[in-house]
């Protein structure tokens, strides 16, 4: 792919290249069966936790959304 790390700066590699996937298909289903369990690490990983997953990650969702490339559906 293409300009792999783009995004790296935003520390969300692999949110981007999924984003980047999803928009280029019509149909995208997400199957959140747990796979693994997780570990917890012995200390912090020493970012802000605040600007990745909300700030970063949101604000990187709607560039796609904003040119229509994700539509965001759920479905209960």
């Amino acid at each position: 792919m293409e300009g792999f790390s783009r995004n790296a700066p935003l520390q969300l590699v692999q949110t981007d290249v999924v984003f980047r996937l999803v928009s280029t298909n019509r149909f995208v289903e997400v199957d959140n069966t747990k796979i693994f369990n997780g570990v917890s690490p012995a200390t912090r990983g020493g970012y802000d936790i605040h600007k990745i997953f909300v700030t970063n990650y949101l604000g990187l969702l709607d560039e796609y959304r904003r040119k229509n490339e994700i539509l965001w559906v759920t479905i209960f």
